[in-house]
């Protein structure tokens, strides 16, 4: 996963399809206090309809820092 692919996906997050999930879940793993990847990587589990989803959804929004 590239800067570019990832700044594709802040722009536009309901680009993220069923492959670039497991490319954020490896970077969300390397880089956990990452909120953008935090929040990409559940916003493209809630895409793909993943139960997994809120847990990782209380995780970005620990990390997010405007509450």
């Amino acid at each position: 996963m590239t800067r570019t692919d990832i700044i594709s996906y802040i722009e536009n997050p309901r680009m993220i399809a069923e492959n670039e999930v497991s490319g954020l879940s490896g970077l969300a793993e390397r880089y956990p206090f990452s909120q953008k990847i935090q929040v990409l990587y559940t916003k493209g589990l809630y895409n793909l309809k993943i139960i997994d989803y809120l847990e990782k959804l209380k995780l970005a929004a620990v990390l997010e820092e405007r509450r």
